[in-house]
């Protein structure tokens, strides 16, 4: 009955649209353009089809032109047909960026970030809806709000900057309960408990599921009932609720298909199957699971469970195995992280900010001495809340670290059988040399270790780089900085021997893009003693003694 009704109302809508087109016939194109954004929300096939029946000789004003670019943008991300050419919506855009139409330009700016996203433009992306963010407050529409910070908080999350996410993710479903929309908070929600996971946070991801669920049964949604119960198996699972997370599980294979919606999912019940002695069935699922993989970030999930299992099983080589190419292929992800401008795009963001607030302030002095005074104000706010929330999460991420570090030493400490195998192969060679193969392929092993004490190091040296102990670490620096630098530190070595320990170190610390203060905290030197470093390292190479030119020969080298 209410289906029927709300076509009957379409098509009230529809008449009294034509009725007001034929008594305004000098402006036909703007009432089929009212037409389709009177349709937009409840019937966006429809509002298609109204678009595509205009023609664009019709668009014959700048207004229409751009109203028209805004819609259709409108009406193809809700028909879920993904755009990823800028040029129509840079129209909307450019026409309502001075206009006073709040709406307008708010959903300008965020359907040019749903294309930036589409065309995987994630820096452009942010840009857009850091623009539209600056219109919340004035929008006043929290449904609009809550889709915004959504995709922000997606956003943030491939850039695996989890504080700024989770933050985008809380200011979502603040305005989604605002909005009544039960079903947007409830599926913001799940992504809550993931940045929960993400930061070891496990018992705020449980909680955190578990009113989800509660607040899904009410509703009596079964797509939600189902999701929740899907993440609850995992989160259980990682905080070994072994007895919960069954009872969940059997719930889920009562009421829902086996199709597991994840690679990650599959994982957790292999996971489920070795706790219960089904050591079978939890490698047979994982040889299934791996003809599902699509990506990089899919193997890395497999291979870490997979590690797990064998974990479980008591097979710690076969563990290592799977633990190292996890790790492995999660380089290739942090490196590729690493190179995304986010922290560039948003200083761009504020320089454009500022550049625009002196410009509209020339002829307001005393407004523009203002505005400084509170930006400057603002930003030693942020600087002291952000240095005390690091102080507080230091110590946090110090034991997530050796926790990590604890787990690889016992890894570690399985591979001592096979150094003492390598010293007897090598004996074995000098009498007879049968078994050199065998040799290189341990001291193989013994290279890819290296690599994990050199991925420890740069962990360690992001969380605190007061850790670095020059004796120790060395090593393992110029081990990084060849992996990421394409043997930058061996390169160097070959070219001036002259330089020495401390020198070399200076020189890749640059390469990994630290500042002058952090590598003086590393080297546990002052600010002047570094100047004196690349002073030094200047004469000797020959180079022009300031600082810029020994970057720009760093970069290059």
């Amino acid at each position: 009955m209410k289906h029927i009704q709300s076509h009957i109302l379409y098509i009230g809508i529809i008449l009294l649209l034509l009725g007001i087109t034929g008594c305004r016939k000098h402006y036909p194109v703007a009432e089929k353009l009212l037409q389709a954004e009177a349709v937009m929300n409840e019937y966006p096939d429809s509002a298609l089809n109204l678009l595509k029946g205009i023609e664009q000789t019709e668009l014959q004003t700048r207004e229409h032109h751009a109203r028209y670019a805004l819609l259709y943008s409108q009406a193809l991300d809700k028909n879920y047909i993904d755009l990823t050419s800028d040029s129509l919506i840079n129209i909307a855009v450019d026409y309502y960026k001075d206009r006073d139409d709040v709406r307008a330009k708010f959903l300008s700016y965020y359907y040019q970030g749903r294309i930036y996203t589409n065309a995987n433009n994630l820096t452009q992306a942010t840009l857009a809806y850091m623009e539209a963010e600056q219109l919340v407050d004035e929008l006043g529409d929290d449904y609009a709000a809550g889709l915004l910070y959504t995709q922000m908080g997606n956003i943030y999350r491939n850039y695996y900057d989890f504080p700024k996410s989770l933050q985008a993710y809380q200011q979502a479903i603040e305005h989604y309960t605002k909005a009544n929309r039960p079903f947007h908070k409830i599926y913001n929600t799940f992504s809550v408990s993931d940045i929960y996971r993400n930061t070891q946070k496990e018992d705020a991801a449980y909680q955190t599921l578990k009113t989800a669920l509660a607040e899904s049964r009410k509703l009596n949604d079964q797509s939600l009932i189902k999701s929740c119960i899907n993440n609850l198996i995992a989160v259980c699972i990682d905080l070994e609720k072994w007895e919960e997370a069954t009872k969940w599980y059997q719930e889920y294979q009562k009421n829902y298909s086996r199709n597991y919606p994840t690679i990650a999912f599959y994982g957790y019940i292999a996971r489920l199957h070795a706790k219960n002695r089904n050591f079978e069935e939890a490698f047979m699922l994982l040889d299934e699971t791996w003809k599902k993989t699509k990506n990089l970030q899919d193997s890395i999930t497999l291979y870490h469970a997979e590690s797990q299992v064998h974990q479980m099983n008591g097979s710690w080589e076969e563990a290592f195995r799977s633990m190292e190419k996890s790790v492995s292929h999660q380089n290739k992800i942090v490196r590729k992280s690493l190179q995304q401008p986010i922290l560039t795009t948003q200083m761009d963001f504020l320089r454009q900010k500022m550049e625009l607030q002196k410009y509209k302030a020339q002829s307001e002095k005393q407004m523009r001495i203002i505005g400084v005074v509170l930006t400057i104000l603002l930003a030693v706010a942020a600087v002291y809340a952000v240095s005390v929330y690091i102080k507080r999460q230091r110590e946090k991420y110090l034991k997530q670290i050796r926790k990590q570090v604890a787990r690889i030493e016992l890894l570690k400490d399985e591979k001592n059988g096979m150094e003492e195998e390598v010293r007897k192969l090598n004996q074995l060679l000098l009498q007879g040399g049968e078994l050199k193969d065998e040799l290189m392929q341990a001291k193989g092993e013994w290279t890819r270790l290296e690599d994990i004490r050199a991925l420890e190091l740069y962990t360690r040296l992001r969380q605190d780089p007061s850790l670095y102990n020059p004796s120790a670490d060395y090593d393992a620096l110029l081990r990084w900085v060849d992996i990421a630098s394409v043997r930058f530190a061996e390169r160097l070595q070959e070219s001036y021997p002259q330089l020495n320990v401390s020198e070399i170190t200076l020189c890749c610390l640059v390469r990994m893009g630290y500042s002058p203060s952090q590598m003086a905290e590393i080297l546990h030197v002052k600010i002047p003693t570094v100047n004196r470093y690349i002073y030094r390292i200047c004469t000797s190479l020959e180079l022009p003694n300031h600082k810029e030119s020994f970057k720009q020969f760093i970069v290059a080298f």
